[in-house]
């Protein structure tokens, strides 16, 4: 019998199975032509992947992990390093080269993974257009693709995250143990890749709690807690045990934070938008640091703040999400400029919107929650755009829905102009 047989594939309508197949594999067969190609270019890594790597490398042939350092350390939390270290290790290539397609192979199945995902919550909320919709914008978006190339912690962070979301939306509807247990152990995983995701824990709670059942809300929020407990632990224990301190998450938060006073502290444009006190650039060069990090960022963020209050509120709370969803990573010339810039527009303008209907839209409540809670921890931090990019993804359901409502009403007012039926809504 072929797969396709029947009205229903693996519970879901035989189109809308042959639809999402179609997207996953133009996805994967895309991306594995493109990182034979133009990916070429990614022949080692680069910035904070050089690191990622080095650590690997360093875990597997002298046995410690350490970030950026030949002792071990908590510097940066542990997830992407070890993910990597498998990686290396399996292949053969602990002691020299690097496996780069391998890496690349593993990165796209991923990719594939976090557009089910999407399909998955959009369909759940929304219905098969709306999911199947998500999971072609995040498909057609060139990041997706193109960070699949990169020794970087973005493609698996997104899988991880997007499926957190989806079974915190099952959870939702079948409030079980186990489904909040398996959403704390997702959440675990991914702050083991990322720990700025960890204050999105307080969203499906939080929204429970406010339009919800609050009758019984103890018991899901203590087997989320104690299965993230049981995934973070090992990190916990390894760092008493070598460092003689717990450092749950990571010890380089001031790194993001002193660089996040400094607007566009990253170009060397008009001197109007520099700061005039310790700036990271500057805290960097000195040879006297007496101040942690997060110290003279404190510092920098009092002195500018007396000096220029208005300005540096408007940073904070504007400038900073403003530059971080309008650049885009991976948004050069180079790598389909323009495109990436439409579609980039096209599901940040959308997915945005979209949050703000679930002031009425009830379904929407806990993902425009997560996004919400997600941007506004990056707002202490550095205007990276690469740290929206899971936000993007996510983005892509609300926007999904956005388009939904003017499907229907396109039909409607069609219909209407022609006296023929009215289209049916597309919800659930």
């Amino acid at each position: 019998m072929s797969l396709f047989d029947g009205e229903i594939v693996l519970g879901l309508p035989r189109k809308t199975m042959a639809i999402l197949m179609a997207i996953l594999v133009l996805f994967a067969v895309g991306a594995s032509v493109y990182t034979l190609t133009f990916g070429k270019t990614f022949k080692a890594p680069s910035g904070d992947g050089i690191a990622y790597e080095r650590s690997a490398v360093q875990l597997l042939q002298k046995g410690f992990y350490g970030y950026k350092s030949k002792v071990p350390n908590a510097y940066m939390s542990p997830g992407y390093p070890l993910f990597l270290a498998a990686i290396y290790g399996a292949s053969g290539h602990t002691w020299s080269g690097r496996p780069r397609y391998l890496l690349d192979a593993i990165q796209i199945l991923i990719a594939c993974t976090t557009i089910i995902a999407v399909f998955l919550i959009g369909r759940r909320l929304f219905g098969d257009w709306a999911g199947l919709v998500a999971a072609a914008l995040v498909a057609l978006y060139p990041p997706t693709t193109i960070a699949t190339n990169l020794w970087l912690t973005e493609t698996i962070s997104t899988a991880l995250v997007a499926w957190f979301v989806y079974v915190v939306l099952a959870a939702y509807d079948d409030d079980r143990a186990r489904w909040w247990a398996v959403a704390g152990a997702l959440l675990g995983l991914g702050v083991l890749i990322r720990p700025g995701i960890l204050p999105i824990a307080a969203a499906p709670f939080a929204v429970r709690f406010l339009w919800g059942k609050r009758q019984g809300l103890l018991r899901p929020l203590v087997g989320f807690s104690v299965a993230f407990a049981l995934v973070m632990s090992p990190w916990v224990i390894r760092n008493m045990i070598v460092l003689h301190e717990p450092a749950p998450l990571s010890t380089h938060g001031g790194d993001p934070i002193l660089a996040g006073v400094d607007p566009y502290y990253y170009e060397s444009g008009d001197p109007r938008y520099r700061f005039h006190g310790p700036t990271y650039e500057q805290y960097m060069a000195s040879k006297d640091r007496a101040d942690s990090k997060s110290g003279a960022a404190k510092k920098a963020l009092i002195a500018e703040l007396k000096a220029k209050p208005l300005q540096t509120v408007w940073w904070y709370l504007v400038g900073k999400p403003v530059r971080m969803y309008s650049d885009g990573w991976l948004g050069e010339r180079k790598y389909a400029g323009s495109w990436t810039t439409f579609i980039r527009g096209l599901i940040v303008a959308l997915g945005w919107l979209g949050c703000l209907l679930a002031v009425r839209e009830r379904r929407l409540r806990v993902l425009a929650a997560i996004l919400l809670i997600g941007t506004a921890t990056l707002l202490m931090v550095s205007p990276e755009p690469r740290y929206v990019f899971s936000w993007i993804a996510l983005l892509t359901i609300p926007a999904a829905y956005v388009l939904r409502i003017a499907w229907d009403g396109a039909l409607a007012a069609s219909g209407a102009a022609s006296g023929g039926p009215k289209g049916e809504p597309g919800a659930r």
